[in-house]
């Protein structure tokens, strides 16, 4: 099963999207947003189950009606609770402490 690999901040480059840190590697154009709440949108599948749990709202739908995705637009906001990690089918969501 894929999901968010651990090491990402040193395996992937970060560049800039908003106010996130957007972790790339050389196989997709896509990547991993945010730093310590963030959403892989390569494995995301838009079910807004990080969504709905989330009890401050850090994340957020982001893109076009056809292709929206869980967007951690409220990092600073997380306290770091596993909800949104829990209820991801595709374990395209991670949390951790800084």
């Amino acid at each position: 099963m894929l999901h968010i690999e651990s090491n990402f901040q040193v395996s992937r480059v970060a560049t800039a999207f908003q106010n996130l840190q957007v972790w790339k590697d050389h196989s997709c154009n896509i990547g991993i947003y945010g730093t310590n709440a963030a959403v892989d949108f390569g494995l995301c599948i838009e079910d807004a189950a990080c969504v709905d749990v989330c009890p401050f709202n850090v994340f957020d739908w982001q893109g076009a009606a056809t292709e929206m995705k869980a967007l951690t637009l409220r990092e600073h906001d997380c306290i770091y609770c596993p909800k949104g990690e829990v209820v991801d089918p595709k374990f395209a969501t991670w949390v951790r402490k800084p």
